[in-house]
């Protein structure tokens, strides 16, 4: 698939798809899942099956983990 087939499926700027092909940038995460959807794959690995909660404590004075 070219990238301007890509960016018209997905909504993702051509420019920036080719950005992140080359290894020139980082994708973000709405990037990532635009791209997942339009492709109907997994680009980050079982982020799905993450336990959120264990990650991140979002109790009042908690702290990031």
């Amino acid at each position: 698939m070219s990238a301007n087939a890509l960016a018209g499926r997905s909504g993702v700027n051509r420019q920036v798809i080719t950005n992140v092909l080359k290894g020139a940038v980082w994708a973000d995460i709405m990037t990532v899942v635009e791209l997942e959807g339009a492709l109907g794959v997994m680009l980050w690995p079982r982020h799905v099956d993450w336990d959120l909660a264990a990650l991140v404590d979002l109790s009042p004075g908690g702290e990031e983990g």
